[in-house]
């Protein structure tokens, strides 16, 4: 991701001047996984995945940009422009440090402690959109950025909305309606290692200890409000199991979800 060079304020007034688009926000379809006990290790490993992203990117958002941030990632799973994994979308391009797909990934941000207030805000807010919550505010959003850069994509792109500090686009044209989205998901989730290593020190706040127990996590303690259409709350519980490793050669752990175990390279 590249940037215009300009400071700041010109750039809040060079995204202020850029009108949203006039036409209906088309609502995405929800996001949808026959995650089973048997898949297990695939879901905890989506979520851990979808929760650093809005962690790390809309940490400090409202609930609504926080599941907004949530949507863009569930969006590009199913859209053909992208790997049609959660971990695939969120670490595409991570390996480098000016290919990434989102800043957090390759900037360094990992290595910082989370917050655990904030790090179970941000696994309620995971939980609840691979659950099937669809934030209907930024449509079939594929990108955003803040209001305080001007990235050089952004002209061709359509604008749809700003929430918080976020400004959230679709691709122009067939591209960003809703019928673009059908890619399915593949059920199997790549963990980063840098990832894997993250969080709290003692592990409890991590996928290692999520992959023996939710009680660590108190998924109930934030509770964003739910209209008709999305689920009152969203549950995940997980069994007890061996945890996972690293694979040393890949980096990467690997859990497939149709087998509930992990995929020997």
């Amino acid at each position: 991701m590249t940037f215009q060079p300009v400071d700041a304020e010109k750039a809040f007034e060079m995204n202020a001047a850029v009108p949203n688009d006039s036409g209906p926000i088309l609502s995405a379809t929800p996001f949808r996984a026959a995650f089973g006990d048997e898949g297990i290790g695939a879901r905890m490993t989506a979520l851990e995945c979808l929760a650093s992203a809005i962690y790390y990117e809309a940490g400090s958002e409202s609930s609504v940009g926080q599941r907004a941030v949530a949507q863009v990632v569930l969006n590009r799973v199913r859209h053909p422009a992208y790997p049609h994994s959660v971990c695939g979308v969120v670490f595409q391009g991570s390996e480098r440090t000016t290919g990434c797909q989102f800043t957090f990934t390759c900037d360094g941000s990992l290595a910082r402690p989370r917050n655990p207030q904030a790090w179970s805000r941000a696994m309620s807010v995971a939980a609840a959109a691979l659950a099937g919550y669809v934030e209907r505010s930024v449509g079939t959003a594929t990108h955003y950025h803040t209001v305080w850069v001007v990235p050089y994509w952004q002209s061709s792109l359509t604008k749809i909305t700003t929430v918080g500090a976020h400004i959230f686009y679709r691709w122009a044209g067939s591209w960003g309606a809703p019928a673009a989205f059908s890619a399915p998901y593949t059920g199997v989730e790549l963990l980063p290692a840098k990832l894997a290593m993250a969080g709290n020190p003692e592990g409890d706040l991590g996928l290692m200890a999520a992959m023996g127990g939710m009680d660590s996590v108190d998924l109930d303690a934030y509770q964003p409000p739910q209209p008709t259409y999305g689920p009152k709350t969203a549950q995940i519980e997980a069994a007890q199991r061996a945890p996972l490793v690293a694979d040393d050669v890949q980096g990467s752990l690997i859990a497939d979800e149709h087998r509930g175990e992990l995929l020997q390279n």
